[in-house]
């Protein structure tokens, strides 16, 4: 007999189903995790390998962040170990430099969680030193997430930030110095018969007439606007700054837009770009239209002196001739197409030459004519004595004009002046009256040991190159430079006047004294002799 089939409970079928599907529930959440440990592990592979800081953030509503994950090279970019910064830094806000803070506040705000945002900021070190970062910022909001997830990938750019603060920084030095220089400026490339433009500032256009429009449209190379009489010269010295490898300078005639013609100074430079095997050549442009101008007028007026004069050049510590007229090539024996062949400081005798820096510094110092004897090579090979007077002629910056004339001296009246002091000096010592003599310049040559005395100077050898302003009250040397430059002016001897001489100890000694002016053998004023005597 067949047995009949029970009913099944069905909460136990319930039970069974249920008991199934958490099985299957509890299979499938280990598959899972052993398949998210595998993702993790290969994450991390993935970003240690990376060359760029990687790290992710939950942003909270009061716009704070906690990290929840960081590689390695995010770490090493601040200076730190993992250790080392989660037992020192609260969060990596913490070392952004004070100043970008906003900066990179700004993206962490939650309204913005759907974009995407590059930020460029700087960060201090664990060393203290500041290094410049470039994050690559988003977020995310996974499903069930109640707050938002900031991802950054950073770069340390220090190295390129560096480089464009430096091209920056040279940049504006030379967009400045463009702008604000009075010269022309101009950068060509150099060819066999043209200066090919490529760049000029508007002070070089604005010097040659033209707008930069107008230039470029009209002008197809530099040397077009020549003067014809310079286009050969100028071009040889192009070419020679080229094959010289060094700065040259020109002085050369343009023709400006108008038809004007203008006088420029160019200085100018080669230099060889990079990559490229054409020559560039930057040049500076002065106008110095006026300046020649003034200069063709004090040629003119040395051309018609009856003694040798020049101008010269005394910039930068050397001296250079500018003009020499005719009158001085006929004392010197030699022709003007001859002035190439010796520097003027290579004409003057070795022993000589020293006194030429000396003579211009004391008449940058006194602001007075000076003079002194030199001797100057002739054209027959002997050296001959001339007489120097030199002043300064102009003063500009940068630049400063001497003006010399010369007259022949016979060598038995430079010698007889060259001994005067010495004897003079012997003389004096012995005397117990009031000696001195002084040069054309009012300068004390020698004196007496009793002037010395007078004067309150122990050594009367230290009364040589002072003036009267050195020894006297400014009240008593007016007076005795005035007597003085009468006596030079009117060509007469003050003989047995009175006059009052302060003493040292500033009482007044009354004497009786006498000037007499001293010549040379062409009956040229070389200087003052006077004697005093006490009458107190």
């Amino acid at each position: 007999m067949k047995k009949k089939k029970t009913a099944e409970d069905p909460s136990e079928n319930n039970q069974k189903k249920s008991n199934e599907i958490h099985e299957t529930a509890e299979t499938e959440s280990v598959k899972i995790e052993s398949a998210v440990d595998i993702i993790k592990d290969q994450l991390e592979l993935i970003m240690r390998s990376l060359s760029s800081g990687v790290s992710v953030c939950i942003c909270h509503e009061d716009g704070t962040m906690e990290m929840i994950y960081a590689n390695d090279r995010f770490y090493e970019q601040r200076g730190y170990t993992k250790k080392q910064f989660e037992k020192e830094i609260h969060h990596s806000m913490d070392l952004v430099y004070v100043e970008d803070i906003d900066q990179i506040g700004e993206t962490t705000r939650i309204d913005k969680a759907k974009e995407t945002f590059e930020s460029v900021y700087r960060i201090v070190k664990r060393d203290h030193s500041i290094a410049w970062m470039r994050s690559r910022i988003s977020f995310a909001k996974p499903d069930g997430n109640r707050y938002p997830l900031r991802i950054a990938i950073t770069d340390d750019i220090t190295s390129e930030q560096m480089t464009l603060a430096k091209i920056k920084e040279k940049d504006t030095f030379l967009q400045m110095i463009l702008d604000n220089v009075g010269s022309g400026i101009t950068a060509s490339l150099l060819n066999e018969k043209s200066k090919d433009y490529l760049f000029a500032n508007e002070q070089f256009y604005s010097m040659m007439g033209y707008t930069r429009e107008q230039y470029q449209n009209e002008v197809k190379n530099l040397y077009q606007r020549i003067y014809p009489q310079d286009w050969d010269r100028v071009l040889n010295t192009s070419q020679s700054t080229r094959l010289l490898d060094k700065p040259t300078s020109i002085e050369y005639s343009v023709v400006c837009r108008d038809h004007a013609i203008k006088k420029v100074r160019m200085l100018s430079v080669n230099r060889r770009m990079d990559h490229s095997e054409q020559d560039i050549q930057l040049s500076v442009y002065t106008d110095i239209t006026e300046e020649s101008r003034e200069e063709e007028k004090s040629k003119e007026l040395i051309e018609n002196l009856p003694c040798g004069a020049g101008i010269f050049d005394i910039s930068g510590g050397k001296v250079t001739s500018v003009y020499l007229n005719h009158k001085y090539w006929e004392l010197v024996g030699r022709r003007p197409d001859q002035a190439d062949d010796f520097q003027i400081m290579d004409t003057i005798q070795l022993k000589d030459r020293s006194l030429i820096p000396m003579i211009i510094q004391k008449i940058i110092t006194s602001r007075k004519e000076q003079e002194c004897e030199i001797h100057v090579l002739h054209g027959d090979g002997r050296y001959i004595p001339l007489l120097m007077r030199a002043n300064i002629m102009r003063q500009k910056p940068g630049k400063s004009m001497l003006y010399a004339t010369y007259t022949s001296i016979e060598e038995n009246v430079v010698t007889f002046r060259r001994m005067l002091p010495v004897a003079m000096e012997t003389m004096m010592a012995a005397s117990k009256d009031i000696f001195f003599i002084k040069d054309r310049a009012l300068n004390y040559v020698c004196a007496s040991r009793s002037f010395a005395m007078t004067a309150g100077i122990p050594d009367e050898k230290e009364i040589i190159g002072k003036t009267d302003y050195d020894l006297f009250s400014e009240e008593v040397a007016d007076r005795f430079r005035e007597e003085d430059e009468r006596m030079m002016r009117e060509g007469r001897p003050l003989i047995d006047y009175n006059e009052e001489l302060p003493t040292e100890n500033g009482y007044m000694r009354y004497m009786k004294t006498s000037k007499y002016l001293l010549h040379d053998s062409f009956r040229n004023v070389i200087g003052i002799y006077g004697i005093s005597r006490d009458i107190s």
